[in-house]
């Protein structure tokens, strides 16, 4: 079990927490990545994850202090 009270699933090693935040592509979970650090998860449909991916390989190679680093992106069976 991770830091979190109650894991609600795990999706590819990824123990969901609770919401942490609403957005406008929907909720963002908390979770602990593989290296150990805290980390959000976001869950998108096989359709959005197909149109978002160029966006996100973009995202990917962008490193900057004021934004979010890409740590991972999987794909999973609806």
């Amino acid at each position: 079990m991770n830091r979190h009270d109650t894991a609600i699933m795990e999706i590819h090693g990824y123990e969901l927490g609770r919401i942490v935040a609403m957005t406008s592509g929907g909720p963002l979970w908390s979770t602990v990545g593989r290296d150990g650090a805290e980390a959000l998860v976001s869950l998108h449909s096989s359709g959005e994850g197909e149109a978002l991916e160029a966006r996100w390989r973009a995202w990917a190679g962008v490193s900057h202090p004021g934004i979010a680093r890409l740590l991972d992106v999987v794909r999973h069976e609806d």
